[in-house]
């Protein structure tokens, strides 16, 4: 919920903490958050993208077995599929439970249905989506969740896609090009800072 509204709207919550800054250095900060914020869209995009991706899969993988009621637990399938690792977890529950009332097979069936899915979730679908949205590689996503999940538990693995999205902008920004003098591209834009940055200027009239 915190991702969703801060990915909305993220002028409401960067303009209190930009008014902290000293007042010379408030407009590189509407760059940096500017670019955060679009960047942390695209990545709300691609999770988009992949519960449905997963929702679709869970209905044709359980209409193949011919279990009850398909649709119903691919829908929530998709929408527990937004909370990495956590959510697939608990659809498991309702697909076990219905599946227990036509049997051991069915049971069998669909926990193989289920594992197939996830597999190909965590290391096909979900690093190749974030990497076309948010130009993160591959490994990278997957480096980063295991490291979450290491500190911090569950909530670093929650919170591990979208906070390498803004802490690599952060670096981009204000490493590389403030420090190196280097140019770049804000991740999965193909454009420059400076150009996501005007494109978010109108944060300051907000």
């Amino acid at each position: 919920a915190v991702a969703i509204y801060i990915a909305i709207d993220p002028s409401l919550y960067s303009k209190s903490a930009i008014n902290l800054l000293p007042p010379k250095h408030r407009d590189r900060a509407y760059d940096v958050f500017g670019a955060m914020g679009f960047s942390l869209r695209r990545w709300f995009a691609g999770r988009l993208c992949s519960m449905v991706l997963i929702g679709i899969l869970t209905y044709i993988g359980l209409s193949l077995i011919d279990m009850p009621v398909p649709l119903a637990l691919a829908f929530v399938a998709g929408i527990l599929e937004f909370v990495p690792y956590l959510g697939p977890i608990l659809t498991l529950i309702p697909i076990l439970l219905v599946a227990l009332l036509e049997g051991p097979i069915m049971v069998l069936y669909a926990f193989l249905v289920y594992c197939v899915i996830q597999l190909a979730e965590s290391y096909l679908i979900e690093p190749m989506i974030e990497e076309r949205a948010v130009s993160i590689p591959p490994a990278y996503v997957i480096i980063v969740q295991v490291l979450g999940g290491v500190l911090a538990g569950i909530m670093g693995v929650i919170l591990s896609a979208p906070l390498a999205v803004t802490v690599t902008v952060a670096v981009q920004m204000l490493y590389m090009e403030d420090v190196l003098g280097e140019s770049v591209q804000v991740m999965g834009s193909g454009r420059s800072s400076s150009a996501i940055g005007k494109r978010m200027s109108t944060w300051r009239g907000r």
